[in-house]
């Protein structure tokens, strides 16, 4: 994979900084970029120079035909786009340039069913014109706290649009846009090697004062989002309901996390759901921080930004959602059914997290590429203590038109594990009869969202 040349000055700067707490320092004629040769978000403008990535133009203002609005199924946008090739064991040599270890280990355990699609490359990620605003504040005004565990002074998405360093970059993914408030339903498929699957049913309802326009930073209270999570399926664990505070500063306070549990009756205070704290209901296919790509306290790893790379990621997925789509069609042995994924070509900033002397995690190593048009995590490559890789996920993001947003709280992502054959799917909903709904308001009042109404929600 070839690192663009703009950005070697970059990974030079990051092996020096890769444990550094140095606050960024962006200047007024750097953040002055962001309107001229830089996107909002810090991405490049313009193509490459094959011509493969176009330049971007503010991303997909249409709503297509045929789509109900909130709460409805998303309509895709491209039904007439076909893939231009499809990489499988037969090129695979010829497309190396843009692929990762993680896509090269899933071709060679599952040499005769995993392949690629890749379609034109769409640049349709955007966002509201007060988040523009608020990002090229946030370029100026934001710094890491001491040790890089928190943010201070920044709102209304990514706090590092021109980035300098690997903690920078993965606080953007955590703070990235995405929208104020949702509610709705979304299903986790838990697959075995066998092919046979489990589905949990779960009801979430979150606020983002952190995306909130009608707040300042003063006002957020040191608060990114406040999470309802529900289960409704299986019936067993129906009922159980967890409450998460996320903090933006965690070493002023680290994440508040509350559960209700169906059998017991009461609220407890739970401990740390974070790290790599098991999830329930997922067979230990992937831990607590995984969810939504990486969340969290980043303070057991070290992070360096390695650069920029050209590589193929899931992008435009809106196939994979269709209401026509069974979760059964979507499933095969190992892996997701690639005729429902599309891939394309886009520029990724690659970061490298490392676990640090003294700390305890089940991963070692961690790879993230991340979106240079929204900060998501697209790709995620997890390496064991002996620096082996383990698992590979990958985020199936679709652009929310109607909301200017790209990417949800948890995305369509799949988690694979190279080792037992085994992979869960998080955050799916084409056999729902009505999906997730997000608004730029939200949804709830901050007053639902406390242990007071949480055991009023239990009863």
């Amino acid at each position: 994979m070839r690192i663009t040349s703009q950005f070697k000055c970059i990974i030079l700067m990051s092996v020096l900084c890769m444990t550094s707490t140095v606050q960024a320092v962006v200047t007024p004629e750097e953040a002055a970029r962001l309107t001229t040769d830089l996107t909002p978000f810090g991405a490049e403008r313009a193509g490459n120079d094959a011509g493969t990535i176009p330049e971007w133009t503010g991303g997909l203002k249409i709503i297509p035909p045929g789509y109900q609005g909130a709460g409805h199924h998303y309509v895709d946008p491209f039904p007439e786009d076909a893939p231009f090739f499809v990489i499988n064991k037969e090129n695979l040599e010829q497309h190396k340039e843009h692929l990762t270890p993680g896509y090269l280990a899933l071709f060679k355990a599952y040499p005769d069913t995993f392949n690629m699609p890749v379609y034109r490359t769409r640049r349709t990620a955007g966002a509201p014109n007060w988040v523009y605003e608020s990002m090229r504040k946030n370029a100026l005004n934001a710094k890491l706290n001491e040790g890089g565990n928190g943010v201070i002074n920044a709102i209304g998405g990514s706090p590092f649009p021109i980035p300098k360093n690997g903690l920078e970059a993965i606080w953007n993914h955590s703070l990235r846009w995405r929208y104020t408030g949702m509610s709705g339903h979304l299903s986790s498929l838990v697959v075995q090697e066998s092919g046979d699957f489990n589905r949990t049913l779960t009801d979430f309802d979150i606020y983002y004062p952190y995306n909130d326009p009608s707040l300042t930073y003063e006002q957020l209270d040191n608060t990114i989002f406040k999470m309802y999570a529900q289960v409704v399926k299986p019936v067993r664990r129906s009922g159980d309901i967890v409450l998460v505070h996320e903090t933006l500063n965690q070493e002023q306070e680290p994440r508040q996390s509350w559960v209700y549990m169906k059998g017991h009756r009461r609220v407890r205070k739970a401990p740390v759901i974070g790290f790599d704290a098991p999830v329930s209901n997922n067979d230990d296919l992937f831990v607590a921080d995984e969810i939504d790509m990486w969340n969290g306290s980043p303070q057991r790893y070290d992070w360096t930004l390695v650069g920029k790379k050209e590589i193929y990621i899931p992008y435009n997925s809106y196939r994979i959602a269709l209401p026509d789509v069974k979760y059964k069609d979507l499933v095969l042995k190992g892996h997701a059914k690639p005729d429902y994924t599309r891939f394309e070509l886009h520029r990724v900033w690659v970061v490298e997290a490392k676990l640090k002397d003294g700390k305890s995690h089940i991963y070692g190593r961690r790879l993230f590429y991340l979106d240079e048009d929204s900060w998501t995590a697209a790709l995620m490559e997890n390496y064991d203590s002996h620096d082996v890789l383990w698992r590979v996920a990958m985020q199936h993001n679709k652009y929310y038109y109607d909301k200017d947003a790209l990417s949800a709280w948890g995305g369509q992502v799949v988690y694979h594990d190279l080792i037992s054959r085994r992979y869960a799917m998080n955050g799916f909903s084409s056999e729902e009869e009505s999906v997730y709904d997000y608004s730029w308001r939200p949804k709830k009042p901050g007053s639902y969202f406390t242990v007071q109404a949480l055991r009023r929600r239990g009863r």
